[in-house]
């Protein structure tokens, strides 16, 4: 009889290990989330950081000059004589899954690269070159993921704006301008684990095809396997 009853109150325990514990080997289980790894739950999301390679044609644009430090305008010019610019730079993703295939996010870059070499004056002054440049973006993106065992593919728009900021410690000047961005985009996803994976993503900018974006990264999901592993 006593063994007996041990067993019974042993029972449930024995139950919620093997059903929904989210321990060891459980852990794998696709409603399983990495933010409360001891209970089901789901937490359908991603956030992704990584290496970013991203380009800004100037062509077209009209740069607001400003005094470093200051936010009123000082001038314009026309960012046609400017050659293109190139940085390497990090970004962040950030997405939403509501169902294993669709997600909606934000995606933020900055990159770091070479000044334009054209030189610039004030009226009357002597010419000077910009000493630093730097190209950032900030859009919302929506996208479709097809999974294949431990890689994913994913099909993705991103939009909003991106731009570029010269500055000229020896003139005290920065001059920035923002344009608007379409960026179709395509990416894969290599599972590590059922909540990391690397992923690289390679797009161009619909409303100029001559810039072009390349990033690898390190995501963390926080479902498993975004809910659908294969």
């Amino acid at each position: 009889m006593r063994t007996a009853i041990l067993l019974l109150l042993a029972a449930p325990s024995l139950a919620r290990a093997d059903d929904g514990s989210c321990r060891d080997d459980e852990a794998n289980r696709e409603s399983c989330s990495a933010l409360w790894p001891t209970n089901n739950g789901r937490s359908p999301g991603t956030v992704t950081s990584g290496f970013v390679t991203d380009d800004f044609d100037p062509a077209g644009h009209s740069f607001e000059e400003k005094r470093i430090g200051y936010a009123s305008t000082t001038g314009q010019f026309s960012g046609d004589h400017l050659s293109p610019m190139h940085g390497n730079g990090f970004y962040i993703d950030v997405r939403l899954h509501p169902n294993p295939t669709f997600y909606v996010g934000v995606d933020l870059r900055a990159a770091w690269g070479d000044a334009p070499t054209a030189p610039f004056a004030f009226a009357g002054g002597t010419p000077m070159s910009w000493d630093s440049a730097w190209l950032m973006t900030m859009a919302g993106v929506a996208g479709a993921r097809i999974p294949l065992g431990r890689i994913s593919l994913r099909a993705e728009v991103v939009a909003g704006l991106h731009g570029a900021t010269l500055s000229s410690h020896a003139m005290d000047t920065s001059a920035s301008t923002v344009a608007p961005l379409v960026e179709p985009r395509i990416a894969a996803d290599l599972w590590l684990s059922p909540w990391w994976a690397v992923e690289a993503m390679a797009g161009a900018n619909a409303l100029d095809r001559s810039e072009h974006v390349f990033g690898v990264g390190l995501a963390l999901h926080l479902q498993a396997f975004d809910g659908r592993f294969r």
